[in-house]
């Protein structure tokens, strides 16, 4: 995580942006009165928004959790899918 002020974020925008998508860095925007911000990519924004999603529903969440454990111990069969 980058932690910058202010000042030089607006001095420096397309570096942090880039670092933010390019990088999937976290930059940290310190403020006055600790009113910080944090900036991430649209990506990892996305993916945090998904997590949540998913976490919020415990039924959904186990069985997630059941079939990674059962691929990871090989307990699946593959199958081509159609072209049609």
């Amino acid at each position: 995580m980058l932690a910058v002020n202010y000042s030089d974020l607006r001095n420096n925008l397309k570096e942090y942006c880039d670092k933010a998508v390019n990088d999937m860095e976290t930059v940290l925007v310190t403020r006055k009165e600790d009113r910080h911000v944090v900036m991430i990519s649209l990506e990892a924004y996305n993916n945090l928004v998904e997590n949540d999603h998913i976490m919020k529903d415990p039924v959904h969440y186990k069985e997630l959790i059941r079939r990674a454990e059962e691929v990871d111990r090989g307990l699946f069969k593959e199958q081509k899918l159609s072209d049609e």
